[in-house]
């Protein structure tokens, strides 16, 4: 699952670096909770029927805007005498860009399949409360924007530019609101009640147009944590922006990239970062973090290709100065290397229904990234017992730190008489590469469970 605003969608990796120094912003708890949003919404507002799309022989037209129970109903019409079967798609995992008055929204969503010489009609909904969280309380411009696959093919998809539907609400004017009340009343819509730690209306990033004007940082009764982001597009196209190499108190939560969201000219969107979704309650632990104190992670700035116009660069958020990690994750472990920079640190067992887990931390204090990988062919042993497990490979910042999974199959541990109370000792042969993806270690790691 992925939270990030409805813009989110999970993409492909990439690998590009950069060596650009974060700024760090320094922020403070506001002194009151903003008030809740407005609930009126003005449900007049009307449209005439408006061509989406219109060439060889495809046409799109929304119809009809009406109202029910709490959201708004946008009625599509497609007809298709383009010879082709066609699939209609707005608001989905895979692209989402649709907007109402100056906001970004995270609805609309609609998948039709229309074959050829055939007609078809669907709704794209647009919920009230996260319009009135932004503080829109009419729908006065609305903006579309398709995608259009030909045969199943998705080597055929078109992204077509956002299209605007004027109500009879234009130009009446939304509620002005503050990013600290718009995010409060976003995560009380969608999560329940939840605690503004602190609020910052720094710009944190500004590059090929876009410009993250806005942090704040919030937890619930549960310890869940959530970073959320307001952006802005200054630019004159669409473009995409995207999250990767996220971390608290400079231990890794994601390697990769965790989510984009596509935003039009000239608006505002929100990205939701559900920080306690990126490790599980059990990772969180072994590294020791009770209160987040400083969040940092990579964005990027990708036009509709995907292409980046701005590659990946660091923002650091410094949001309290609460003892939260660091020597304490590592004082409750049993240490298995330390060399070259690296510390491994054994962190026990855990299971579930499938696997036996062993976690460890690693600790990277070079000036460089690392990855510490099993390599090629079966490496790990229990009780002198070749067993079946899997690992990925993780990448360690530089001066950050990382968990790292060994998931032994209890299939195999049964084979050979085992479970995760029989484990006595532990065997693994790991690599360690530099950011060149050269060796500068390989260690072999043994850990005698049966003294723990």
């Amino acid at each position: 699952m992925l939270l990030a605003g409805c813009g989110a969608k999970a993409v492909p990796d990439v690998s590009e670096t950069t060596e650009t120094a974060a700024p760090e912003v320094q922020v403070t708890a506001p002194e009151k909770t903003p008030e809740t949003a407005k609930t009126e919404f003005n449900t007049s507002g009307t449209i005439e029927e408006t061509t989406l799309y219109e060439q060889d022989g495809l046409i799109i037209k929304a119809a009809n805007l009406s109202y029910e129970n709490s959201r708004a109903k946008l009625l599509v019409n497609v007809e298709n005498n383009t010879g082709r079967d066609v699939q209609i798609l707005s608001g989905t995992m895979g692209y989402s860009c649709n907007a109402v008055n100056g906001w970004m929204v995270h609805d609309g969503w609609i998948n039709l399949e229309v074959p050829a010489g055939k007609k078809a009609n669907g709704n794209a909904y647009f919920d009230y409360a996260p319009m009135l969280a932004c503080g829109i309380h009419g729908i006065e411009t609305l903006y579309m924007s398709l995608q259009v696959e030909y045969d199943g093919d998705y080597s055929t998809t078109m992204t077509l530019d956002p299209v605007e539907i004027r109500t009879s609400l234009a130009d009446a004017g939304d509620e002005d609101l503050p990013f600290d009340q718009v995010s409060t009343n976003l995560l009380n819509v969608w999560k329940g009640n939840r605690t503004l730690q602190f609020y910052d209306s720094q710009e944190l990033f500004n590059a090929a147009g876009i410009r993250i004007t806005g942090a704040a940082y919030f937890t619930d009764p549960d310890n869940k944590k959530y970073l959320v982001l307001e952006l802005f597009n200054d630019a004159d196209q669409v473009l995409d922006v995207d999250t990767k190499n996220i971390a608290a108190n400079g231990f890794v939560l994601c390697n990769g990239r965790w989510s984009s969201n596509d935003i039009m000219p000239g608006k505002r969107d929100y990205m939701t970062l559900e920080l306690t979704m990126m490790k599980d309650e059990d990772d969180w632990k072994a590294m020791g973090i009770t209160d987040v104190t400083d969040i940092t992670l990579d964005v990027g700035v990708r036009n509709t290709n995907y292409d980046y116009i701005s590659q990946p660069s660091p923002i650091a958020i410094h949001v309290s100065d609460s003892a939260g990690a660091g020597e304490p994750a590592a004082a409750d472990g049993s240490e298995l290397y330390s060399g070259n920079g690296v510390r491994i640190i054994s962190k026990g067992l855990s299971e579930d229904s499938i696997y036996v887990k062993w976690k460890l931390l690693i600790e990277n204090s070079n000036d460089f990234e690392i990855t510490v990988t099993d390599g090629w062919g079966d490496k790990l042993s229990i009780n002198d017992y070749m067993v079946d497990y899997l690992m990925w490979s993780t990448d360690v910042g530089a001066h950050q730190s990382a968990i790292m999974e060994i998931e032994m199959n209890k299939d195999s541990l049964e084979a050979s008489g085992m479970d995760i109370n029989s484990i006595g000792t532990a065997e693994i042969e790991l690599e360690i590469k530099d950011e060149s993806y050269n060796n500068i270690a390989a260690p072999v790691l043994v850990n005698d469970f049966s003294a723990e």
